[in-house]
């Protein structure tokens, strides 16, 4: 395991994500088990094509979304400028100021950055896994997100484990 440099710390860090495949087989699977819930355990035949209906218009939107980064609300690059602020650029080229949000989730596997826009309405959300940028940058990104971020995740985890412990 390699340590970060100072320099790594509190260097600006940009990416554009790149479509993944683990999240799309992951998409796919949380789908595809709502519809053999929905086949299994709804016997109404009128609500059924319905339900059908909108777990894959879900599907369709979270994939279009979140796998190709396609659509007008979609992230196509991320800039962590190194004095902390986040911008944001939408497929239309326009860069917007971000703050992340402490609910957003850090994990070798997964990662999750929920926004608030600044300066106009929305909360993006972009969800990263392994294959969706390069490694150095996704290692740089998740140390200093677990350093740097005050990401609620990591709070949360710690009470956990204090929890359980004080269980013993």
């Amino acid at each position: 395991m390699r340590l970060m440099s100072d320099h790594e710390m509190t260097s600006t860090i940009e990416f554009k994500p790149r479509p993944s495949v683990l999240l799309a087989r992951l998409l796919l699977a949380m789908h595809g088990l709502a519809v053999l819930t929905t086949l299994l355990f709804v016997h109404h035949r009128a609500v059924m094509p319905v339900l059908l209906l909108l777990i894959g218009f879900s599907y369709y939107r979270s994939y279009r979304k979140h796998v190709l980064h396609k659509g007008s609300r979609a992230i196509r690059r991320i800039v962590w400028q190194a004095d902390g602020g986040w911008f944001l650029e939408d497929q239309s080229g326009v860069m917007r100021e971000a703050r992340l949000r402490p609910s957003s989730y850090v994990h070798p596997r997964l990662v999750i950055l929920n926004f608030d826009l600044t300066r106009s309405k929305g909360r993006p959300s972009v969800v990263l896994c392994p294959d969706s940028m390069d490694t150095d940058t996704l290692r740089r990104l998740r140390g200093r997100l677990r350093t740097q971020g005050k990401i609620a995740a990591d709070k949360s985890q710690d009470s956990y484990t204090k929890a359980y412990e004080s269980l013993k």
